[in-house]
């Protein structure tokens, strides 16, 4: 499948670079037409008709004599330089020789030259040096031509590559999120099957599928609102409230105008797990977990914070979450986004995103990323 593509591929684009290259020919040559006329007629020793019609017989006849050569150009394009040029240097040199006897002919023909006063081969040699300067021209600037879309088409492919390969990485980064915490949730829910609180695991299987149901409606490397991040959260926090009832309590803050803010899906999930493990599960009391949006400096601050006292086992900034964050905060912008994280100074702990402001829907790669 991948061959036949490449193979319709090659077949597409040869033609439109024979096009091009032919275009640029037809350019070059119409400029050696017009300076032609207009050398002679300035010399006013021929009619301007007579010489107008021997331009354009000479050109339409080198053209013809060029197009041979045009088509090696193209054709010889993956052939070593050292090669290629030999070969078009001879041809250039078999070329503008039938080239001049061509136009020597078509200026007999039209009365631009005597054969009484100018033998045939000196109007040969004459007709030869505009002729081979005329050819190593074209064949020089077409050459650069398709150099330049071969380097543009190349830049291209590889900055394709470079993103598919980032998307990749950031779909295993996703996926890599979600049977962590499906674990977290299937273990709560045994456990409130083995102490026979079967009303509640009931509740949370519910809910679960919620917050199952929202995972599977994101779609695949593209931001999406903070608005519905912070909805997927909310579709977590009903999970987790069963689990622990009364010693979770929750403050939500998202401004008005930062709700269409984007931002790369589930990027706070595994901030607000690491709150639940870390801080909300030791504890014995009411422990409050912060989730907020801010402007700061024209970047987004998205904080997650909790007062719980089991933060130690992440003040290293370790964990599965912690460093999935970090590293799909990399691959989607580089290093003008970063993850802050530690305990704080009065208690309980802190993690904050700090990240570029877009209020657009974007692809998920930066272009910083794609360039580097």
């Amino acid at each position: 499948m991948q061959g036949s593509i490449a193979a319709t591929g090659v077949v597409r684009q040869r033609p439109s670079a024979l096009w091009r290259a032919f275009g640029t020919l037809c350019a070059i040559e119409a400029m050696v037409l017009l300076v032609y006329c207009c050398s002679q007629i300035m010399l006013g020793k021929f009619p301007a008709g007579t010489l107008v019609l021997t331009g354009v017989v000479m050109v339409l006849g080198d053209t013809l004599c060029d197009l041979p050569l045009l088509v090696a150009l193209i054709a010889s394009e993956r052939l070593q330089p050292r090669l290629r040029w030999t070969l078009m240097l001879f041809g250039v040199l078999v070329v503008t020789i039938a080239q001049s006897f061509f136009d020597t002919q078509a200026r007999t023909w039209t009365g631009l030259r005597n054969p009484d006063s100018q033998p045939f081969r000196e109007g040969v040699i004459h007709a030869f040096p505009i002729n081979f300067y005329a050819n190593m021209m074209w064949v020089g600037l077409i050459a650069m031509q398709q150099a330049y879309y071969s380097l543009r088409a190349r830049t291209d492919e590889l900055v394709a590559a470079r993103a598919s390969e980032r998307a990749t990485q950031l779909a295993a980064l996703r996926f890599q999120l979600n049977p962590h915490f499906l674990f977290n949730a299937l273990n709560a829910l045994s456990s409130l099957v083995v102490v026979g609180r079967a009303a509640q695991a009931e509740e949370m299987i519910g809910r679960l599928s919620g917050f199952l149901r929202a995972s599977l409606g994101a779609r695949e490397g593209a931001m999406v609102r903070l608005e519905d991040e912070f909805e997927t959260i909310e579709a977590y926090l009903d999970v987790e409230r069963v689990r622990f009832d009364d010693r979770l309590e929750t403050r939500i803050d998202l401004p008005a105008d930062l709700r269409c803010a984007q931002v790369p899906p589930f990027l706070l999930q595994p901030l607000v797990e690491n709150a639940m493990k870390y801080g909300v599960a030791p504890a014995r009391r009411p422990v409050t977990v912060e989730i907020a949006a801010a402007i700061e400096g024209g970047e987004l601050w998205l904080t997650v914070r909790d007062d719980g006292e089991g933060a130690d086992g992440v003040s290293g900034g370790g964990g599965v979450g912690l460093a999935n964050i970090r590293e799909r905060l990399a691959l989607s912008y580089g290093v003008a986004a970063r993850l802050e994280a530690g305990p704080e100074a009065l208690g309980g702990y802190r993690a904050l995103v700090r990240l570029p402001l877009v209020s657009r829907a974007e692809p998920i790669l930066h272009e910083a990323v794609l360039a580097a």
